[in-house]
């Protein structure tokens, strides 16, 4: 029997951060924010009660809990104490402009986290193609052509 496809990390950190906005920001249990984040994701039984291959937790929780680190990593989300989590100040800051509609976030979220699983080199050349697609191409003396 084959294991049902659980979302990869980037996937969970817009519902981990979502959860922690809608929880009060925080201080939140581990538990709490990946029972809500399963539910944003809308992860079947099957999905949530998928374990690892050594046994040690199930793939949802892996991946929540490495969403959880992206979202320390990029300032939006830092722990408490053990098993507890909430919002940072830039966190909440993202939450307060009422002109953010939450699928510009989800983007934004995704972006950040996306650019944080890079590598060093992996992160220059997406930034210098992101340059070259937003610039167009450079001239003989390195000036980019804006359209």
């Amino acid at each position: 029997m084959t294991q049902p496809r659980v979302p990869h990390a980037h996937q969970f950190a817009w519902p981990v951060l979502r959860a922690l906005r809608e929880l009060g920001g925080g201080p939140v249990s581990v538990g709490e924010i990946n029972e809500r984040a399963n539910q944003y994701l809308s992860l079947t039984a099957a999905q949530v009660a998928a374990m690892r291959p050594n046994r040690s937790q199930t793939q949802a929780a892996g991946e929540a809990s490495w969403a959880r680190a992206l979202l320390r990593w990029v300032g939006l989300a830092e722990p408490v104490r053990p098993g507890m989590w909430r919002l940072t100040r830039k966190g909440r800051e993202l939450f307060t402009d009422s002109a953010n509609d939450d699928r510009l976030l989800e983007a934004y979220v995704h972006g950040l986290v996306r650019g944080a699983q890079l590598r060093d080199g992996q992160r220059s050349r997406e930034i210098k193609r992101l340059k070259a697609q937003l610039t167009g191409p450079e001239t003989g003396r390195g000036t980019p052509i804006v359209h």
